[in-house]
């Protein structure tokens, strides 16, 4: 089993919808792999956030019998294609048809309560939780003291190992300004896909710079901060750059600035 293998597996073990053969499966690789475990431990933490902050509100009777006559009807479509000449067709049988009636009902309740509140907070709330994926990836290697996985000599070092890695070239700079060096590299796993980090030093402090190709809408700059941590990201060069840091906005910012530049 591989860390890609593993993207969809995590998400129906937190659904209760894995059989043992493949739980046990990916336990056993989530207790080699560091970068798959951390993935799980922050599906947990964003599931136990929506819950503690998302309102909650039953669905009415109404509602709840008119969705259970709605998968009555597809048990009984079902049925009848078991009997006719097109089997096997889609049928909604047993954990996946209690998913339909289970997220029938949840979606149901949302859209009574107010789907768009619902779908704002979420939106306001998705670059937080990156941010805070990045803070816990650079404390993590920090405790762990696997903040480089290559060292840097010089940029001709530190690219080829994350191009080999990766499938995409993340531009790489020695020396972007004056006190600020690269130290070398690693690879996290960030939202499902593994990032290139560069991690550059300034004085007393380790700065992890995540970078990966724009896809869509471009992130704005801006900077927030995150348990004593500051975050800086800015787009340029056709990639998105976060640097994350307990050193401060003024440091990062001119840093952040000239990658994105220097990437062109």
């Amino acid at each position: 089993m591989n860390c890609s293998d593993v993207e969809g597996l995590i998400a129906a073990q937190l659904d209760a919808e894995l059989d043992a053969v493949r739980t046990r499966a990916l336990d056993a690789h989530l207790a080699e792999c560091p970068a798959c475990a951390a993935e799980r431990a922050s599906l947990l933490d964003l599931r136990a956030r929506l819950v503690a902050a998302a309102p909650y509100h039953r669905a009415p009777p109404d509602l709840r019998r008119e969705v259970e006559r709605q998968v009555a009807e597809a048990d009984a479509a079902a049925s009848r294609r078991r009997r006719g000449p097109l089997w096997p067709a889609l049928s909604l049988q047993g954990t996946s048809r209690r998913s339909f009636a289970a997220g029938a009902l949840a979606g149901a309740a949302t859209v009574a309560v107010g789907w768009l509140a619902g779908s704002a907070w979420l939106e306001r709330q998705a670059d937080g939780d990156l941010a805070r994926q990045l803070v816990d990836a650079h404390v993590r290697a920090g405790l762990a003291d696997q903040r480089i996985a290559v060292a840097s000599s010089d940029q001709h070092t530190v690219k080829p190992w994350l191009s080999a890695r990766l499938d995409y070239a993340a531009p790489v700079v020695e020396t972007p300004v004056p006190g600020i060096e690269l130290a070398g590299a690693r690879i996290e796993r960030v939202e499902r896909r593994h990032v290139a980090t560069l991690v550059y030093r300034y004085r007393a402090h380790w700065i992890d710079v995540f970078v990966v190709p724009v896809s869509g809408r471009a992130a704005p700059g801006g900077s927030r901060s995150v348990r004593g941590f500051n975050v800086v990201q800015q787009t340029g060069a056709e990639m998105e750059w976060r640097a994350v840091s307990d050193a401060s906005v003024e440091v990062l910012q001119p840093l952040v600035a000239r990658l994105a530049q220097a990437g062109r």
